[in-house]
């Protein structure tokens, strides 16, 4: 029967020497142990890549969007001139298919201009400096067959002689009185009511009424003059 084999030596945790017994003795070269292998660590991109990556990909969208903005101009452009109008503010148009003048037809309306007075005097309150009052009176008839309209002294402004457009003006000019907004029957004809501006330049010049009846349909044109 073989003897039992020796127990393995003690070896030091560094591995560089083993417990003869007696005292620690160094390991042979040869038998030394060898450093275990490191296992590769994940390679870290320094900040400055990720900022480069961001913003490519940021570029790349924003050149993705210019294409698509770009190719839909290309697309508007070549349109009909009346598509690419589209709501725009409607064409004004001079007054005709009435009479007699001054007036105007239009959204199933009549409108009758009379009494002008392009030197209305002023009252207590005076009109802005360099300008003057005008004066008018104006009917109103709902030509319809079924509709009723609305009508409105804010549905006219004043062109003056001088080219500026003048909304209705609120004075207490004798004869210029303020009238409400009312709804007008088929059939129905609207007394006459005043219309009351200021306007500029000469006032002996040439004046026009401008007359939106509906928010659809073109401005008229009234030569007053």
């Amino acid at each position: 029967m073989s003897p039992n084999p020796p127990p393995p030596p003690q070896v030091s945790p560094d591995g560089k020497f083993y417990w003869d017994g007696q005292r620690w003795v160094p390991m042979p070269a040869q038998a030394a142990a060898q450093p275990l292998p490191v296992a590769p660590s994940r390679e870290r991109y320094p900040p400055s890549h990720w900022l480069i990556g961001g913003l490519g990909i940021v570029g790349v969208i924003v050149f993705a969007s210019f294409c698509a903005d770009l190719g839909g101009r290309s697309t508007s452009s070549s349109l009909p001139a009346a598509a690419t109008s589209a709501g725009s503010t409607p064409v004004t148009t001079k007054s005709a298919g009435c009479s007699p003048q001054p007036c105007a037809s239009a959204y199933s309306l009549t409108v009758r201009i009379s009494g002008l007075n392009p030197t209305a005097p002023a009252g207590f309150f005076k009109p802005e400096a360099g300008n003057h009052f005008v004066l008018m009176r104006m009917t109103m008839r709902n030509d319809g067959g079924q509709d009723t309209k609305h009508i409105s002294p804010t549905d006219f402004k004043l062109r003056d002689a001088a080219g500026v457009s003048h909304d209705i003006t609120l004075s207490d000019t004798p004869g210029c009185d303020f009238w409400s907004p009312v709804d007008l029957a088929p059939g129905a004809t609207y007394r006459p009511k005043p219309l009351c501006f200021q306007a500029s330049g000469d006032s002996n010049g040439n004046l026009t009424l401008l007359w939106s009846p509906d928010i659809f349909s073109p401005t008229a044109q009234i030569p007053l003059q």
